[in-house]
């Protein structure tokens, strides 16, 4: 389940169903639309079809030879509009597919998309396409001109990972449309970013987090320590002496919670049984063994903060 755009590239430009030759694409983009696949069309390739129960909806839809050249009119948005000289390589590499696939038309259906938002078999509907149209043709004259916001829009314009090259850029990944140079970069990017962030998962305990917080003489509050902490915002005090004496603080009131809880807990507990004659063996029994055991937990965390607390000195 879910919404998708798609993109036909077939050998018949009336082409609505049947089955598909080996030369013929027929892929998906799940709750998006890739915006060099509206880079294919422009206001005028916008078409009305009827599905079987008679209700008129809205495609783009051109001869390949005509969206080629349509989107190699519009090569220079890419690198200017993400900022990265991949999206050039990686535009000519997609145009260079288009060009060699021997087929007759293409056509974007973008229907189930616009369904997430309005009614797609409205007038509506066809001011929308023709609203990505003109948004692809703003970026055509000035690049750097400011973007809408739009659901079908990125919420980004960045090539970071694979899912941003196939969600928001050419809707054919590596799988379908390989690009050695910009798929190396990517597959790097993300071995190297992935092990950055498990180190410091893996290096940050509680006892080296309080023994870094009291050592530091200055401390960064922007340091991407890896690691959530409830005293994570002593970071950004820059004063050591300030930063141990709150440390010290926060510390003692953290322990002295927990002896007040103990005792409160076992005083209600004390004077609830004995007030009351009626408990059985059985039901006094199961009181004290959860005292017990609540003590138990109880003084383990204050030890362990104890002991963190001379170690951190």
């Amino acid at each position: 389940m879910g919404h998708y755009s798609t993109l036909l590239i077939s050998s018949d430009l009336d082409r609505t169903t049947g089955e598909m030759d080996e030369n013929e694409t027929y892929q998906e983009v799940k709750y998006s639309i890739p915006l060099f696949w509206l880079a294919l069309f422009k206001v005028e390739d916008i078409n009305t079809l009827q599905d079987e129960e008679g209700l008129s909806y809205y495609v783009f839809r051109a001869t390949i030879l005509k969206s080629c050249e349509t989107f190699k009119s519009r090569l220079n948005i890419w690198s200017a509009l993400y900022n990265d000289e991949k999206l050039a390589i990686l535009a000519q590499s997609f145009l260079q597919y288009l060009q060699r696939t021997p087929t007759f038309s293409v056509k974007l259906n973008i229907t189930d998309i616009m369904a997430m938002m309005i009614d797609p078999f409205s007038i509506e509907a066809n001011n929308e396409m023709v609203d990505m149209i003109h948004f692809i043709e703003e970026k055509h004259r000035d690049p750097k001109s400011p973007s809408p916001s739009k659901y079908w829009l990125p919420k980004s314009f960045e090539l970071k990972t694979s899912q941003n090259r196939y969600l928001d850029i050419d809707g054919f990944g590596e799988s379908l449309l390989p690009c050695f140079e910009v798929d190396r970069w990517l597959n790097n990017h993300e071995k190297t970013q992935q092990p950055v962030k498990n180190k410091l998962n893996a290096s940050f305990d509680e006892i080296h987090f309080y023994r870094m917080l009291l050592s530091k003489a200055e401390i960064s509050p922007n340091s991407s320590f890896g690691f959530k902490h409830r005293f994570l915002f002593l970071t950004r005090i820059k004063n050591k002496a300030l930063r141990k004496w709150l440390f010290q603080v926060f510390f003692f009131n953290e322990m002295l919670f927990f002896c007040l809880l103990w005792l409160s807990l076992s005083l209600i507990s004390i004077f609830f049984l004995f007030k009351i004659s009626t408990f059985s063996h059985l039901e006094i029994t199961g009181i004290f063994i959860g005292l017990i055991a609540f003590s138990y937990f109880i003084f383990r965390k204050i030890a362990k903060r104890i002991n963190i607390f001379k170690d951190s000195n």
